[in-house]
């Protein structure tokens, strides 16, 4: 179901985080200290996420290929700091985002990374919580083509522990992840284990989801559900296969990874930053 959630021209999820909780991204945000976020704070982290990761570059980087850009905030972010941006996402939903929120220096390319055919090269290619999303042996192959020599590959993002059945759809293992960049030639010059930098956001996103998320989903079906008549059941009908079930899976999606203890039990966010041999 989650899959058929993502694949739809509705994006939920977008939806939700641009207008509800009027977030201007989807990723993570960073915490230098714990500390308890509302919707203010969290989009504050979310900006400083950005900004420490641009504290990441080589200093030699000046064309950057954002993987999995989202709604492009990093991206623009990049842009801003003069660096030349050409931004790679498949999902129609972020490339209308873009369209509608055009900057400078930023193009965007709808596709997915695996069948990307630009040509290149680029000095730095980003994968913020985009590097689960495709075979990372396919994925290390397309760096190769994308970088130039000596160029620097950049992931911020989550790796499982170990190879247990909880966080699944967290697809890398941080050891094997590690040693298939090895074998691509690939050198770690930098690691860092954010991982509590993150879970505020963790924490406020689970009260979201059990404060309101949940609450809201249920008031309105049952709000449907309390008229009767042909219309009635009709509505409930398209209530159901168009709203309910989506919003199901994605709760139910949502419910383990936004689980501080589960996630920490189960995951490291860390940034990586590899350079590829010349």
């Amino acid at each position: 179901m989650i899959d058929r959630v993502y694949q739809s021209n509705l994006d939920l999820e977008l939806l939700f985080c641009t207008n509800v909780l009027k977030l201007g991204s989807l990723h993570y945000g960073y915490s230098d200290t714990p500390e308890k976020l509302d919707m203010a704070r969290a989009r504050a982290a979310q900006t400083r996420y950005t900004e420490t990761l641009l504290t990441s570059f080589p200093a030699e980087v000046t064309t950057v290929l954002d993987v999995g850009s989202g709604i492009g905030d990093n991206a623009r972010a990049m842009a801003d700091h003069g660096y030349v941006v050409t931004a790679v996402s498949p999902d129609a939903n972020h490339e209308t985002y873009f369209a509608a929120h055009p900057h400078e220096g930023v193009r965007f390319v709808r596709s997915k990374f695996e069948a990307l055919t630009l040509a290149g090269p680029f000095d730095l290619i980003l994968m913020s919580e985009s590097q689960n999303y495709f075979d990372a042996t396919v994925g290390f192959a397309q760096v190769r083509r994308l970088l130039r020599p000596g160029g620097y590959l950049f992931i911020s993002g989550m790796l499982r522990v170990s190879s247990e059945r909880a966080f699944a759809s967290v697809v890398n293992v941080e050891a094997d992840y590690l040693a298939k960049a090895a074998a691509a030639g690939l050198t770690v010059v930098s690691q860092v284990d954010i991982t509590d930098n993150v879970l505020p956001t963790l924490e406020f996103a689970q009260r979201v989801l059990k404060e309101h998320v949940v609450p809201g989903v249920d008031v309105f079906t049952r709000y449907v559900s309390s008229t009767g008549g042909f219309a009635s059941r009709l509505v409930k009908g398209v209530v159901a296969r168009v709203f309910r079930k989506p919003m199901d899976a994605l709760i139910d999606h949502y419910a383990e990874r936004v689980d501080p203890a589960a996630f920490k039990k189960h995951v490291k966010y860390v940034r990586v930053l590899f350079r590829l041999e010349q």
